[in-house]
């Protein structure tokens, strides 16, 4: 197999797999075996989500899985409205058994979500979700997130740095045992146990502000070790 075929392979996979991925795999059992370097990660990215979204009252957690962020926030700031939000049955069965009484979470594809025009403050697209998407579900994430969020609104989270693949093939492999197949300067292509695949994309700063500005959304982004925390205004 040459790599020319290869790297055409690993892009239909990634126009395919992602919803698969997201939809089937047990997220408890991943986030309880990340690479000390993904978690020192998740927590950095914690705090800049808290800087941004702990004081605003309206906001929707986009692939909430079982709720890290959803916690995040209840312990920040009581009286808030969180919703959480994904498109995988279990994940939002063990949220919201966690989370009853306190958070909306709802099973839904949030390209197509069931939010009333501006109205909510702020969308969380936490730990690479732009990333795990292919370029045309990413457009219409983003452009339902402008949808729904209001005029001040913003979304925040992070995606991987060029820099990341190293420490996302350590822990793909070593922690959770994916096979990873191939590694180029853009994506990182792994497979795990349930026969899932998908390709994470990996982005420069400059790439992902044009990528939120095509969609009328004024970024702020700031580069950390192997990640890119941003902030990204409607306008």
């Amino acid at each position: 197999m040459t790599k020319a075929f290869y790297i055409c392979l690993s892009h239909y996979y990634f126009m395919v797999s992602s919803r698969a991925f997201f939809k089937s795999e047990d997220w408890g059992y991943m986030e309880a075996h990340l690479s000390p370097a993904i978690r020192r990660y998740l927590r950095e990215e914690e705090d800049f989500i808290l800087q941004y979204a702990g004081s605003v009252d309206a906001l929707v957690d986009v692939g909430c899985g079982e709720g890290r962020i959803v916690d995040l926030l209840l312990r920040s700031r009581e009286n808030k409205r969180i919703f959480g939000i994904d498109i995988s049955e279990l994940s939002v069965k063990r949220c919201r058994e966690k989370y009853r009484g306190k958070v909306n979470i709802s099973l839904q594809d949030a390209r197509f979500a069931s939010f009333e025009d501006s109205s909510m403050d702020a969308a969380v697209f936490s730990f690479n979700l732009l990333g795990n998407l292919n370029p045309e579900d990413r457009a219409a994430l983003i452009q339902e997130a402008r949808r729904y969020l209001k005029p001040a609104g913003f979304i925040v989270g992070s995606v991987y740095a060029k820099n990341a693949a190293p420490f996302q093939v350590e822990c793909y492999k070593d922690y959770l045992g994916f096979n990873v197949p191939f590694v180029d300067r853009k994506f990182v292509h792994f497979r795990t146990p349930r026969g899932n695949e998908i390709i994470s994309e990996r982005f420069g700063k400059k790439e992902l502000e044009e990528i939120m500005r095509r969609r009328h959304f004024y970024p702020q982004v700031e580069k950390k070790d192997f990640s890119l925390f941003y902030s990204a205004r409607k306008v």
